[in-house]
């Protein structure tokens, strides 16, 4: 059974992010199945879903991680995955390592050296059907959301040479990553509107 899971996160080939004008933090429709096709992003997925699942609230990634790098970034990404394979996101986050302490100081990773950081996915709300299954993401860039970490751990204003980080996920006993969401067990659903909120009644 692996116990760890890397990838190269090279700055000049950053992973793309899943949409491109705006930073939406709700779960919108795109794809995700060509980026996690990508050999610098590691794919985490469940068992299909025997009974329907209530996703709703904040999401949070708690991972144990390690880099070559004096500082690298790592991003969690939550899909819902239907039966045809359509990846559809749910929501993101990312965390700067040097930051993961909080951003008053800024601490330079210690090459190799596991370390347990949380990464914020922000919140949703979505019933996942049986049948589909849930699916975490792990990379190191959301290109162009995001500016991609050169992983030198200098001055991100200065630095001109980015470095290729070799990155790991770590998942084992003594360092058992894990996704963090609530369930809404028995969800009580509101009535459907019979009226548009602009006046008249809606069709069907």
């Amino acid at each position: 059974m692996l116990t760890d899971s890397t990838f190269l996160y090279d700055p000049k080939n950053p992973a793309p992010a899943p949409f491109w004008k705006e930073n939406f933090q709700s779960g919108t429709n795109e794809d995700l199945r060509a980026i996690q096709s990508r050999p610098d992003v590691l794919v985490f997925t469940s068992p299909p879903l025997s009974k329907p699942l209530n996703v709703v609230g904040r999401i949070k990634a708690e991972l144990y991680v390690s880099t070559s790098a004096r500082d690298t970034d790592f991003v969690a990404r939550l899909s819902d995955v239907h039966p045809d394979g359509y990846a559809e996101r749910l929501n993101h986050g990312i965390l700067r390592l040097r930051f993961r302490n909080g951003y008053e100081k800024s601490e330079p990773v210690e090459p190799g050296q596991v370390l347990r950081i949380e990464i914020d996915l922000w919140g949703t709300g979505q019933q996942i059907q049986a049948g589909h299954c849930l699916r975490l993401e792990v990379t190191s860039s959301g290109y162009p959301v995001w500016a991609p970490n050169y992983n030198t751990g200098g001055d991100i204003w200065e630095e001109t040479t980015p470095i290729v980080a070799s990155n790991t996920v770590h998942h084992s006993e003594q360092h058992p990553s894990r996704l963090i969401l609530k369930e809404l067990v028995e969800p009580v659903f509101a009535a459907p509107w019979d009226e548009s909120r602009w006046g008249g009644k809606l069709p069907g």
